[in-house]
């Protein structure tokens, strides 16, 4: 029973150090690659060895960029009351290009139109600066 608990650990410590040690493109890279070998995603493994906050954190690891932007934002929506400041941040910060890429990707993922998501927020005015942010060209 040690034996295999040693060789839990050994793969959690593994799975740890390879996602940590390697830039977003290098991990994009070794998620293909390891769905090419094995036939499941990397995402689906961790999952079933580990949870909490561990978890979230590994998973959101093996995310681009932008599908990170458009799960915070889309969570942050459906918990507007509490999250404001994870929308506002992103698109705050992102150039032009970023916001578009992540309004496609949103209505790819949520089947769902982000300027429209944004004025179904319940404050007028933040949902109002929330869409200028999003529509800007920077």
């Amino acid at each position: 029973n040690g034996k295999y608990l040693f060789i839990y650990f050994s793969n959690l410590i593994r799975i740890i150090e390879e996602l940590t040690n390697h830039n977003n493109d290098q991990r994009q890279n070794i998620r293909m690659k390891y769905k090419q070998l094995y036939g499941f995603d990397l995402k689906d493994h961790i999952k079933t060895q580990m949870s909490g906050d561990l978890l979230n954190g590994l998973v959101s690891l093996l995310y681009t960029p932008t599908e990170y932007d458009v799960r915070t934002i889309h969570k942050s929506l459906t918990q507007f009351h509490q999250h404001p400041l994870s929308v506002i941040e992103i698109l705050t910060t992102r150039n032009s290009y970023e916001l578009r890429q992540i309004e496609r990707a949103y209505e790819r993922k949520f089947k769902s139109n982000l300027a429209d998501d944004l004025r179904s927020e319940k404050s007028y005015s933040l949902s109002e600066v929330l869409r200028g942010l999003l529509a800007s060209n920077r």
